[in-house]
């Protein structure tokens, strides 16, 4: 509950601080005394609908705090006209979109200043569940287990088809890669270097034939550098001197290499061959294995690791299909049942709508609408998602959303008349929000008035709620009667609140009923007045005719 108003440098109100209890409370005073400016403080921490023009000429700033009860709360807006506003949550200094959240979740206003909850679809729609006893849990269950399924299902790849596929597509990349039978993760270097010797064969074949002919000779000439050698160590052994030795060791020592070069020349002839057909196939397959790294990974190894892998993906996707044809045939199952239940919601949301409808219209007769009209309009959804509470004041006009075609006091009565419809749905209480009123008995008198304010009676109970009231037939019903005054003088004009009681109280009904303070007979009225709502609000009876 809403325990404590504290509003200071506010439109005419200087500093206004006002205790308040649980039940129904209503606010009076004088045309222009500020009773409007304490909905509209209220209205400043649930919606930025205030502005700089409301502060006080001779402040700076204006501040509005709420304290509240049941749960706990505190919040503070602080309007300032030359710097940036501030918000407190619990005395914290929050962004104000965090204050109007918390606001509009426990206070809802209902009148031209006002945010009004219930006329949002989202609002009507639960508000239509509620009045049906139309039970959602199931349904939430359902498509929550939808959902998990899929997410399920994504998980191993959508469908099996999608699995069937990627199984195929591992399939062939493996039957690829162990075709090529790749010989290590070096083999495409080594290609490279068989490649580029291939390819130099003919050059090498040419100075192998070279070297063999300067060492060896050829079949066509006796004299060979080699021959040539071994004649010089014979010469010089014959005719040997001490000053020789070096030099035939030497020239031995050509001679024996020039054997191992003869040997190596050999060798390599018989390995070295001018074979394109071998050239190309060398080529092909380093093509081929290229290919495959540029599939399958960023070299011979990461190919490897890819098969290796793919192996085993493989097996898990086999095993994974006959999973996920299970969870297909729930899937199925599932959303077959959503369907039903969509279908058994709509058909109640449309039977309740229906009921709805005619009782908050018999709710607006009592209410000095009596020629106003509720008609619930549903989309054709399977579920009917999609409501709209639509509204005419007088027949011949055309229904229409009920916050589009209503006026402030309409719609306050409009709303008044919903939650009383919709309280016996749950026990009295439809949520826990604070409701103000604003305008709700705009236009009204007699016994309409007094209809209206039982209506607001019967629903404080079990909830607080706030009644801006220029009528005594609806301040009657009260459990808590506070007057805004406001006095003024040459300089400036300052507003207070009082709680009202006893005589006090008999005096300002007085006043709201015949325009005159403490009259005789306006007196006689307000107690005549406060006697009748008292039996009324005691034996829940008709109420009489008193004017």
């Amino acid at each position: 509950m809403l325990s404590s108003l504290h509003v200071s440098n506010f439109g005419v109100i200087e500093d206004l601080s006002i205790e308040l209890m649980p039940g129904m409370t209503v606010i009076t005073g004088e045309t222009g005394a500020g009773k409007t400016l304490i909905v509209e403080a209220l209205n400043a921490i649930v919606s930025a609908k205030s502005s700089t023009h409301q502060i006080r000429s001779s402040a700076e700033s204006a501040l509005i705090e709420a304290t509240f009860l049941d749960p706990d709360f505190y919040l503070a807006r602080v309007i300032a006209k030359n710097s940036r506003g501030r918000s407190y949550v619990d005395q914290e200094l929050v962004p104000q979109p965090e204050l109007f959240k918390k606001g509009s979740e426990l206070i809802e206003l209902y009148g031209q200043h006002g945010q009004l909850g219930l006329l949002q679809p989202a609002k009507q729609r639960d508000a239509l569940d509620l009045y049906g006893n139309i039970d959602l849990t199931k349904l939430a269950k359902t498509k929550k287990a939808i959902s998990s399924i899929r997410k399920e299902i994504d998980r191993y790849g959508g469908s099996s088809k999608v699995l069937e596929n990627e199984v195929d597509y591992l399939n062939e990349a493996i039957s690829r890669i162990e075709k090529l039978d790749i010989q290590g993760p070096d083999e495409i270097e080594k290609l490279k270097e068989k490649e580029e010797f291939l390819a130099k064969s003919v050059e090498i074949l040419e100075c192998l034939y070279e070297a063999k002919t300067l060492v060896l000779g050829t079949e066509y000439s006796s004299s060979s550098a080699k021959d040539a050698v071994s004649k010089s160590v014979n010469i010089l052994l014959n005719n040997r001197v001490g000053q020789l030795d070096p030099l035939i060791e030497l020239l031995n020592q050509i001679s024996l290499i020039m054997e191992e070069v003869s040997l190596e020349i050999r060798k390599l002839e018989q390995i070295v061959e001018a074979d394109p057909d071998e050239l190309r196939s060398t080529q092909e397959r380093r093509h081929a294995l290229s290919d495959l790294i540029r599939l399958y990974g960023g070299s011979l190894g990461d190919v490897l690791e890819f098969k290796k892998e793919s192996q085993n993906k493989v097996d898990r996707l086999i095993n994974s299909t006959g999973n996920l044809e299970k969870l297909q045939e729930e899937l199925n199952a599932l959303i077959l049942e959503k369907e039903l239940l969509e279908q058994e919601i709509g058909k109640a949301r449309r039977v309740s709508a229906q009921s709805l409808s005619r009782e908050v219209t018999e709710r607006l007769r009592e209410l000095a609408l009596p020629n106003a009209e509720i008609s619930i309009e549903l989309d054709d959804s399977p579920s009917c998602e999609g409501v709209c509470f639509n509204f005419r004041a007088n027949p011949g006009m055309e229904m229409a959303p009920i916050n589009k075609i209503a006026s402030g006091g309409e719609l306050s009565r409009a709303m008044l008349a919903l939650r009383l419809v919709l309280s016996p749905s749950i026990g009295n209480v439809i949520d826990s929000k604070i409701l103000i009123f604003d305008e709700v008995d705009a236009g009204v008198g007699g016994n309409a008035a007094v209809y209206i304010g039982k209506a607001l009676y019967e629903l404080s109970r079990g909830r607080q709620i706030l009644v801006v009231t220029h009528l005594a037939q609806v301040a009657a019903f009260c459990d808590q009667h506070i007057v805004i005054e406001k006095t003024s003088d040459s300089d400036s004009s300052v507003t207070n609140a009082r709680e009202l009681s006893g005589k006090e109280r008999l005096i300002e009904l007085s006043r709201m009923l015949s325009g005159l303070k403490g009259s005789k007979s306006g007196v006689k009225h307000a107690q005549d007045l406060l006697e009748e709502a008292s039996k009324i609000k005691e034996s829940d009876g008709k109420v009489s005719a008193l004017f």
